[in-house]
Parts: C-alpha cells; sequence; structure tokens
C-alpha cells in the first residue's frame, strides 16, 4: 500500500516518520510537477485576461492616460482615441490608451 507522505504530514503534523529515498524522490517530484501545472495554469491565464480586450469607463481611461474626463472628450472628438458607446456609457479600449501612453499624447 503506497502512502502520501505529504497527506501524512498535513493531517499528523507532530507525528515523526521514517521514509525510504524512493519514498522521498516520489514526494519531491510530485511537489515539482504539482508546482509547474499551477505556475502554466497561471500563465496561461494571464494570457487569455491579455487577449480579451477590456474596456474601460472615462474615470478609468482618464486615470491611466493623466488626464481629466474633458481631455479626454476633446482627445475622442478629434479622432484621436476612439470611444465605444455600450448602453447609455461611452467605454474606452486598455489598448488604445496603452497605445497612446506608448506613442506620446497629442500637442
Amino acid at each position: 500500500m503506497e502512502t502520501n507522505i505529504l497527506e501524512i504530514a498535513k493531517q499528523y503534523p507532530q507525528v515523526s516518520i521514517t521514509v525510504q529515498a524512493a519514498d522521498l524522490l516520489a514526494l519531491g517530484s510530485s511537489i515539482v510537477t504539482d508546482t509547474m501545472a499551477r505556475y502554466r495554469a497561471e500563465i496561461e491565464a494571464r494570457e487569455r485576461a491579455e487577449k480579451e480586450e477590456k474596456m474601460l469607463t472615462a474615470q478609468e481611461a482618464g486615470k491611466m492616460l493623466g488626464v481629466c474626463d474633458r481631455t479626454l472628450y476633446r482627445w475622442r472628438r478629434a479622432g484621436y482615441i476612439e470611444g465605444v458607446r455600450i448602453g447609455g456609457a461611452v467605454k474606452y479600449r486598455r489598448s488604445d490608451c496603452r497605445a497612446i501612453l506608448a506613442n506620446g499624447k497629442p500637442e
């Protein structure tokens, strides 16, 4: 019968156990495998989140760009940034805001 060392340690933290080298190697391998799986899942989740376009409110976009709502409105009217009407509100693409930050603000 195979015993999971990690489960024993969690269940009985005060108990002393003797393990064989093979059991210790299996534990180490299990820890590495679990850690790598969590790491891969985290990376995949970040990549999915980056692919999905985040829409920002005027306040969020203004804060990100360091401008007031009025300036953001003027930029939208001038065509410098595109606003997307969703329901009754105008939203801004996060990627558009990042592009403005990368390329500089208009004169």
